[in-house]
């Protein structure tokens, strides 16, 4: 089972001023929004009328590549191959690119490029989008303007790392929500309003988890589990990393202590316990800043346990971040 993809990296935690944010609407919102829609053939015949193109790259002034020559006009008509729009959007972010048009010295149009290929032209309320993105980036290859090629593969190595990510976080799921998640993350609050999704997501979770662990204990270290096998992050990570935190909230502290101890804790156990207790989860959710209610409930050999996890990581940040939650020295 692969994890659905619907969510883009906007989502992390603390990362909502993402660059590549975009928005799509109703039809009828559209109607209102969208007097020039986007259209391919109205941008294709201003680059066959042009004599001189200038590419820049935002917000700079000087030119990064400027051309009189018939042939590069010409090629780069044949490049933009466009998917016929289905439906309005806009990225609400700052082009990489712009491709100014000339006709005997006149500005005619002006050509926004974004990160993921989506095209804006001079006078439109929405974007289009690329349909051989290829064939546009040998374009730019062919003149050395690095930075579409670099955009793309970044993206193509993040959604690789992405992919490996959620295969994780599904292989620790507790196997009776798993039928449940690709549902979970397809209801339409994850976009809209993702600050209270993981919470909603926890009550539809809760009693199905209930009937997989009966001994509680058990089915709080599963959540602990869960929750120690993200993308590694305890601040900028998925929104959806915070389903099991808000499931562990349904218990008392003495539970959530209980549970801790007596067997040895996993790997994931224990960073999902120390990430928990220190307090990452979206706008400190479960206790104000030096709210420390939860954390004077741990036992001293028990943050001395979870502390001696985030030793063995080496990761010094979430090492220095444990030791003043804990309140205790660097020996």
């Amino acid at each position: 089972m692969v994890i659905s993809s619907i969510l883009p990296k906007l989502t992390r935690a603390g990362v909502f001023a993402s660059a590549a944010l975009v928005i799509s609407l109703s039809v009828s919102a559209q109607d209102e929004l969208n007097p020039h829609p986007a259209n391919p053939p109205e941008l294709l015949a201003a680059v066959e009328r042009a004599d001189k193109l200038v590419v820049y790259d935002y917000g700079v002034e000087k030119g990064v590549y400027s051309s009189l020559e018939h042939k590069d006009i010409s090629e780069l008509r044949q490049s933009l191959v466009f998917d016929p729009p289905q439906e309005w959007f806009r990225c609400a972010c700052f082009p990489m690119l712009e491709i100014k048009l000339y006709r005997k010295g006149k500005e005619i149009g002006v050509i926004s490029l974004f990160d993921e290929l989506t095209i804006e032209f001079s006078g439109w309320s929405g974007d289009a989008r690329i349909l051989d993105r290829e064939k546009l980036l040998r374009w730019f290859d062919a003149r050395r303007i690095k930075g579409p090629r670099d955009a793309i593969e970044a993206e193509l190595e993040s959604e690789r790392v992405d992919a490996i990510l959620a295969q994780r976080w599904l292989a620790a799921m507790p196997a009776d929500l798993r039928p449940l998640w690709p549902e979970i993350l397809q209801n339409s609050v994850w976009t809209q309003n993702p600050a209270v999704a993981p919470k909603g997501s926890a009550m539809v979770l809760d009693p199905v988890l209930a009937k997989e662990y009966p001994d509680v204990n058990q089915r709080i270290r599963s959540l602990f589990s869960w929750f120690g096998s993200g993308s590694g992050h305890w601040s900028g990570y998925y929104v959806w990393e915070d389903v099991p935190s808000q499931m562990l909230l349904e218990y008392s502290g003495a539970q959530l202590v209980n549970a801790l101890q007596g067997e040895p804790l996993t790997g994931a156990e224990a960073e999902g316990a120390v990430r928990f207790f220190v307090g990452y989860v979206p706008d400190a959710s479960f206790r104000q800043p030096k709210d420390r209610t939860l954390i004077a409930q741990l036992p001293d050999k028990l943050k001395k346990t979870l502390l001696d996890h985030i030793v063995r990581t080496g990761d010094k940040d979430k090492l220095e971040i444990t030791r003043q939650a804990f309140q205790m020295p660097d020996n």
